[in-house]
């Protein structure tokens, strides 16, 4: 089945708040596809958002003082996820997150900024360039991420399944390439990071 492209921002933007990491394999689906609605709400620390969901109990890498450092961690365990195909590779890679750093909060949408407290995700594999003029570029698939330290720096980072040589997604739905990203803190977003990817 093709990945959903970006652009969903109206639906994006009636919802802000942090979504809570829930701990496994399972868990990790079951965020990417019932999100927070039946966790209990409560004061976030965004002053953008509304609310924020109880983080599950467990370690958490954030606030941290180096975004690059974390980065670079979570880009390593990503490229060590093992996609055996009982789970997508999204899924997988955040059930990896997870099982190192059960505390750790991901966003819901990916066009929401990171925070000190969460990281900025995809939830799934993205076609992300599907207009590209380059062939390979216009079929690749991204899960992109961001992170945001305590002195506003920001580092993004990327894994990709790269596209077929006609422009078409391959059948393959294993990333091989893994890639820091000069995410700006202005923009310091998992959709900004795949979009200055993707425009390489």
């Amino acid at each position: 089945m093709p990945a959903t492209p970006l652009g969903r921002r109206g639906v994006r933007s009636m919802l802000a708040q942090p979504l809570a990491p829930l701990v496994g394999a399972t868990l990790a689906a079951a965020v990417v596809v019932a999100g927070c609605a039946d966790e209990e709400a409560s004061p976030g620390p965004d002053p953008v958002s509304a609310t924020t969901v109880a983080a599950a109990a467990g370690s958490s890498p954030l606030p941290t003082p180096d975004a690059a450092a974390l980065r670079d961690e979570l880009l390593d365990l990503a490229a060590r996820t093992d996609v055996d195909g009982e789970l997508s590779a999204g899924t997988a890679i955040i059930s990896r997150w997870l099982a190192e750093h059960p505390g750790l909060q991901l966003s819901l949408f990916d066009d929401q900024p990171a925070t000190e407290e969460v990281v900025s995700s995809s939830t799934a594999f993205l076609i992300a360039s599907p207009d590209s003029p380059v062939p390979e570029v216009a079929g690749e698939q991204h899960f992109a991420f961001a992170v945001l330290d305590t002195s506003g720096r920001c580092a993004g980072g990327i894994a990709v399944i790269p596209g077929e040589a006609d422009g078409s997604v391959a059948d393959d739905g294993r990333p091989t390439e893994f890639a820091p990203v000069a995410t700006p803190a202005s923009d310091c977003s998992a959709a900004a990071t795949s979009a200055l990817y993707g425009a390489r």
